[in-house]
């Protein structure tokens, strides 16, 4: 949390331990990116960047971290991101990274040092 985002931290703290191993059970368990997203925003403090660094930790092969540099690179202001916008994003990086023969990481860490080369 510290390095993906450190302003809510008071907030996770507060989580009780066996709801955020229950949330990761069942995120990890969830046969759709939808539901493991939805469970793991669950806890206070946890959202959509956040959630997508924990499963994209776990299952780098099946999701992606989105965060602004990412999205700066392809042309887009990071706002308020929604479980759909994330899906989206996910389903975009997918394909591109299969159209190119990429993994998602390196798709990912491509996109991120276009945009901070760009700074």
């Amino acid at each position: 949390m510290k390095w993906k985002s450190p302003r809510p931290i008071g907030l996770i703290r507060g989580n009780l331990g066996k709801e955020v191993r229950e949330a990761l059970k069942f995120a990890t368990t969830a046969r759709t990116a939808r539901v493991a997203v939805s469970v793991l925003c669950g806890p206070r403090g946890v959202n959509i960047p956040v959630t997508s660094a924990i499963l994209t930790a776990i299952f780098p092969d099946r999701f992606t971290v989105i965060d602004y540099r990412a999205l700066e690179s392809l042309g887009v202001k990071m706002n308020a991101l929604t479980l759909n916008y994330y899906l989206v994003y996910l389903d975009y990086c997918r394909g591109t990274a299969a159209q190119y023969g990429l993994t998602l990481r390196d798709l990912d860490r491509a996109l991120w040092q276009t945009s901070k080369d760009a700074t």
